[in-house]
């Protein structure tokens, strides 16, 4: 289960993403509502294939694909398609990069190509630098940065911050909570 509350000009974002493990595939159906849009609202379909695990490998790739449905319009809003790989940069994996390059194709406009860049660098048993920069070919650019702290083995607290560039140029913070239910 993935949570978050994002806050930016013009309102705030909140997100809720269960998901499960269904046939070797995680299955997750999110949510989102947006302060600035009350009877709007996103709800995400996606499934995610492990092809190679980083917990037992030095590097491990996958693929998503989504669908976002548009609550308000009650119509299909877009689908993505993502293909991540993560490499251990040491063997103590205290060091991550992810790299994902994927697809995006909202309703009524061209398909866009996407592509994200990020790091993890553990600081000790409960602390977590994360960075991540990412874009499209469209020339949109966005980027955050912040900690994870770790709550025991099964949860943890990320607080972030990033930067939308472009015609936006709007600043968000994100306060996101992770949880991992047993199997």
């Amino acid at each position: 289960m993935e949570t978050w509350l994002r806050g930016s000009h013009p309102g705030r974002e909140l997100t809720a993403v269960p998901a499960c493990t269904w046939a070797g595939n995680e299955v997750s159906l999110g949510l989102s509502t947006f302060s600035d849009q009350p009877r709007a609202g996103i709800a995400a379909l996606g499934v995610k294939r492990l092809f190679r695990d980083l917990d037992q490998q030095r590097w491990g790739m996958g693929a998503s694909l989504g669908a976002n449905w548009d609550m308000r319009r009650q119509r299909l809003d877009g689908l993505i398609l993502n293909v991540p790989v993560s490499i251990a940069l040491d063997a103590d994996r205290r060091s991550l990069l992810h790299l994902n390059v994927g697809a995006n194709t909202p309703r009524g406009a061209a398909m866009a190509l996407t592509a994200s860049v990020g790091v993890e660098y553990t600081l000790g048993p409960a602390w977590t630098v994360l960075a991540e920069a990412f874009g499209d070919d469209r020339g949109g650019f966005a980027q955050q940065a912040g900690l994870r702290r770790l709550l025991g083995e099964r949860a943890s607290i990320d607080l972030l911050a990033g930067y939308q560039h472009g015609a936006d140029n709007t600043p968000w913070f994100t306060l996101g909570f992770n949880l991992l239910l047993p199997d």
